[in-house]
């Protein structure tokens, strides 16, 4: 990845995050909250990256909002610009950033890039060697996906996360997936109902809570209709 590289200073305001990349990793508010207390101690970070000619962030999202909480828009910081041939060199440079400091990606969002990047045409030896991993890991992770059809009936192959590996391949509407992709956990089932049971039986569960009641009793009431059915096939 030879890309041509120059610094310069540039107001916070000036730097876009960029929506698509943000939805691959999207921003951890903890992760913010800690870099600004890092700063305000007079911690140094690596320079954010940015796209010349567009000002996308493509290192250092979370640094350019911890900045911006602490600083203000209008402060000025040192970047590093670099000029990309396509969309593809772009992505891979973010992977890599994202895999070698700062927040590490989660493998929900590897799996979501590696999916774009087969997209755009590069191969599966070059981006298991972004990720450090084998090629059949990237098999893998290519093969845990869904046909998600959008608003205009165009179908895309989006990464579920683990514990749904038996939607591999089925067809869901975007709106389910967006459900999916910000509240689900890659936990399956079998292993929050364990935790559940388990609190139970300790008694570490406040039933006199509003929200915990009406969660288990919604809960109590879904398991009632999906076992009833089950019995029925």
């Amino acid at each position: 990845m030879n890309y041509k590289e120059e610094y310069m200073k540039i107001k916070l305001e000036e730097i876009k995050l960029d929506q698509r990349l943000l939805k691959l990793r999207p921003i951890n508010l903890a992760v913010v909250s800690n870099y600004r207390q890092s700063y305000r101690a007079g911690n140094k970070f690596p320079m954010p990256i940015i796209e010349k000619g567009t000002n996308i962030a493509v290192s250092g999202n979370h640094r350019v909002s911890a900045m911006i909480e602490e600083y203000g828009e209008g402060q000025e910081i040192g970047v590093i610009v670099k000029e990309y041939e396509n969309r593809a060199e772009l992505l891979k440079e973010f992977a890599k950033e994202n895999s070698a400091h700062g927040m590490q990606l989660a493998g929900y969002s590897k799996r979501e890039i590696t999916l774009e990047l087969l997209g755009l045409g590069e191969s599966q030896e070059e981006i298991a060697s972004i990720f450090g991993v084998s090629v059949k890991k990237i098999v893998d992770w290519g093969g845990l996906t869904v046909v998600v059809r959008g608003a205009k009936g165009k179908k895309e192959y989006h990464a579920m996360k683990h514990g749904l590996e038996h939607m591999a391949g089925q067809e869901m509407g975007a709106d389910k997936y967006e459900e999916h992709r910000i509240h689900d956990r890659g936990i399956p089932i079998w292993s929050q109902a364990n935790q559940i049971i388990r609190w139970i039986k300790d008694g570490w569960i406040r039933v006199d809570d509003p929200k915990t009641k009406k969660a288990l009793t919604e809960l109590h009431a879904e398991l009632k209709n999906l076992l009833s059915k089950e019995d029925v096939a």
